[in-house]
């Protein structure tokens, strides 16, 4: 709730690690929230750019983000592939979701995804409900 806070935190870690790539991506995320989609498209792209510097897990949530910013199709096949591969992550259930609802009108594709989301296990059950 305090995007200029984040981004200046995030910022102050990359002038202390100039390749911390997941400070880019988490300050995509803020942009994203913000509706500041070209700012989060360049914050997407420059995380990218270090993938050597991410795990395997972290390239395809930052491919999948970089998916977000293209077709609706894009986004549900990326976001619906980190989701295959790492079951337990709440970004790929979510994001899944949200794309075939807004983009797709794919309400029981979209409710089959949620329900992976909503587990009392996972951390942003809140966000998500």
């Amino acid at each position: 709730g305090r995007a200029a806070a984040a981004i200046g935190l995030l910022r102050r870690a990359i002038e202390l690690d100039a390749n911390f790539a997941l400070a880019y991506m988490a300050i995509a995320r803020v942009y994203s929230e913000n509706d500041e989609d070209a700012l989060a498209r360049d914050n997407a792209l420059k995380a990218a750019a270090m993938k050597d510097r991410l795990s395997t897990r972290d390239r395809l949530y930052v491919d999948a983000w970089l998916g977000s910013f293209g077709p609706p199709g894009q986004a549900i096949e990326k976001w619906q592939l980190l989701g295959k591969l790492y079951p337990d992550s709440s970004a790929a259930s979510n994001n899944s979701a949200y794309f075939a609802w807004q983009s797709e009108n794919g309400f029981a594709n979209a409710v089959e995804m949620i329900q992976r989301a909503l587990s009392e296990h996972r951390p942003f059950r809140g966000a998500v409900l």
